[in-house]
Parts: C-alpha cells; sequence; structure tokens
C-alpha cells in the first residue's frame, strides 16, 4: 500500500470536494493525471474501500495528526504568522470520511 499517496488523495479529496471515498476511487481509476497528482504510480493498484476505512481508523486512533497540528501551530507563533495569546481551530467545514 502506498499510505503516502493514500493520505494525500484523502486531503485532496476535501480539497476537490469530492463526496466520497467511492467517488475518490473511481476519480483515481479514471483520471491518470489526478492519479499521479495523488502519488500513486500507474504500475500500482488503487486501493479499495475498505483500505481507506482502515487507513482511517488507524488515523482516528493515533494522536499524530494532533502532533502534527500543535507542531504547525508552534511553527506558527515563531515565525510571526500567529501573533495572538489565544487559538481557536475551527473545523465546522471538515467533513467526516463517507465510505
Amino acid at each position: 500500500m502506498n499510505y503516502r499517496a493514500m493520505v494525500y488523495s484523502l486531503i485532496v479529496r476535501i480539497v476537490e470536494r469530492i463526496p466520497t471515498i467511492k467517488d475518490l476511487i473511481k476519480r483515481l481509476q479514471h483520471d491518470l493525471l489526478f492519479r499521479l497528482d495523488c502519488g500513486f504510480m500507474l504500475s500500482e493498484d488503487i486501493p479499495s474501500a475498505s483500505s481507506y476505512s482502515r487507513l482511517v481508523r488507524k488515523m482516528s486512533q493515533s494522536h499524530a495528526l494532533e502532533e502534527i497540528q500543535e507542531q504547525l501551530l508552534r511553527q506558527a507563533i515563531t515565525e510571526g504568522f500567529i501573533t495572538d495569546d489565544t487559538v481557536a481551530v475551527d473545523a465546522t467545514l471538515l467533513k467526516p470520511v463517507i465510505v
């Protein structure tokens, strides 16, 4: 499994407003440029919906995303992008992954 490409394709799914994982998989199968942009090679198979589901489950059980968010926040404060003492994260626009 190309986990790096899978994670990237999940992010692109949100940006491109692709409604479901099944729609993401269809696009990866039929759009070669999209497939390459997400990091999948032409020689490898596109992961199944269940593979994506397992990856999302493992990611949600891990604290890796929170740690990356904290690192990014510290870096933004250090570099002066954030100057206030109080920071709030608004996740209202993020939608759960629909398989």
